[in-house]
C-alpha cells in the first residue's frame, strides 16, 4: 500500500514538472 502511494506521488511530481515546464516556456515565449 505505501509503495503503491510512493508510485503514485512521484507520478504526481513527475506531472506537475512538466506542467510548470509548459507554463514556463509559454512565459518565456510570450
Amino acid at each position: 500500500m505505501w509503495l503503491h502511494w510512493k508510485t503514485e506521488h512521484n507520478q504526481a511530481i513527475r506531472y506537475d514538472t512538466q506542467v510548470l515546464m509548459i507554463i514556463t516556456s509559454h512565459y518565456v515565449l510570450y
